[in-house]
């Protein structure tokens, strides 16, 4: 990478590549920023989002962890990587991610949903389905 490239203007590449939903061409962007500035919050929330378009979760929370002050909705972001960590049977993630989102103070319905969620993990992560 040349040196004259500008960390705003690859942050800027992958925010446009993100909402033309080109999510690759954004992480690209994103990876390359990163190693310029690996702890630049901006970088860090773009590169969580992005991981997760792309459902690499592993990365995403990673990501997300590091950011202090996230610019929009936790709980949207924690209930959707719960919910896909679900979808792959990861019980152990799913029942962590959910953990999360009741942490951004959720409305009650919301809570009760997620306390829901997390009861019928706690018994699949006890007693999964034999594989077929």
């Amino acid at each position: 990478m040349a040196d004259n490239v500008d960390i705003n203007t690859l942050l800027e590449q992958g925010k446009t590549a993100f909402q033309n939903e080109k999510y690759k061409q954004a992480c690209k962007f994103l990876v390359q920023a990163s190693e310029i500035e690996p702890d630049n919050q901006d970088v860090l929330y773009q590169l969580a989002i992005c991981n997760n378009s792309l459902g690499n979760l592993d990365e995403a929370v990673e990501c997300m962890e590091k950011v202090d002050n996230p610019p929009t909705d936790l709980f949207t972001f924690w209930s959707t990587v719960a919910q896909t960590y679900k979808i792959n049977r990861e019980y152990h993630k799913s029942i962590n991610s959910f953990k999360r989102a009741l942490l951004c103070n959720p409305d009650d319905v919301k809570r009760d949903m997620i306390n829901s969620n997390i009861n019928n993990l706690v018994l699949k992560a006890q007693y999964p389905p034999p594989k077929s």
